[in-house]
């Protein structure tokens, strides 16, 4: 037909369209190429499902609903409901396997940073008692993510140690002027260690109802004006700023409660 200038598409002469895909994962043991996505994200501790496939997603340029095809089902119901948290023991390792098979990361790498998959001491509910918190917005910025970032994080994890960040309800606090709030952080841990992190939550619930329905010593309001000062335009009778200034005193009256119980 070339020779007769006929010029007619051969079928089997033309290319096959392609159609952006990712590969099948392979389980997290395989080394060959090209077995997880182009653009490794690490989650952040602490990170909701959710909130972690979608950064995934846009890192890669690909819509989440092409990372959930490839992952068991569970992953799409926790990110329909947004729940990454009842239910959670029911995720087999072939779920873990699959999402470390997609993202290249470890398992123990990904069970360790997601809540979803478990964390340390459980309480009656089958899972940790958490607190639903944004991200340390510094932390966020380090990892080069502008959007604030969903995390789960043990209830007796208060602040951003690293950069002396309170992680309040409604809003986040520099507390670098007032580094007693993190030598009480970390005697939390102490004590969460020791009593169990449910045990500490209700001594710290029942310390601070103390502590704030009394008049206030010096040392608090002193504390107040100093992070009020540090933090412009928050009001100092803020209740994230009246928590945070009065952590140290009821960490100490929930470690004092904590020792009578014992």
């Amino acid at each position: 037909m070339r020779n007769n200038l006929i010029h007619t598409p051969c079928p089997a002469c033309q290319p096959k369209p392609t159609r952006p895909s990712i590969p099948t994962p392979l389980g997290p043991q395989s080394s060959r190429p090209g077995q997880s996505l182009p653009i490794r994200v690490a989650p952040l501790a602490g990170e909701t499902i959710v909130s972690y496939l979608g950064c995934l997603a846009a890192a890669n340029h690909v819509p989440v609903s092409v990372i959930l095809a490839h992952l068991p089902s569970w992953f799409t119901t926790r990110t329909i409901t947004h729940d990454d948290l009842s239910g959670a023991d029911r995720i087999g390792p072939a779920g873990i396997e699959s999402l470390a098979a997609i993202t290249g990361l470890t398992i123990a790498g990904l069970h360790r940073a997601l809540p979803a998959f478990g964390l340390g001491h459980t309480n009656h509910t089958g899972r940790p008692p958490v607190r639903a918190v944004h991200a340390c917005r510094r932390c966020t910025a380090r990892h080069g993510r502008t959007d604030p970032i969903p995390l789960h994080l043990p209830s007796h994890q208060r602040l951003c140690s690293r950069h002396r960040i309170w992680l309040g309800v409604a809003c986040q606090i520099d507390i670098r002027t007032a580094p007693e709030i993190v030598h009480a952080h970390r005697k939390a841990a102490r004590l969460a260690h020791r009593h169990g992190p449910l045990r500490l939550l209700h001594a710290e619930i029942n310390a601070h109802q103390l502590v704030t329905a009394a008049d206030y010593p010096q040392s608090i309001h002193r504390r107040i004006d100093r992070l009020a000062v540090s933090n412009p335009g928050l009001m100092s009778a803020h209740p994230d700023l009246i928590e945070a200034a009065t952590y140290p005193e009821a960490i100490s009256s929930a470690l004092t409660a904590l020792t009578k119980t014992s």
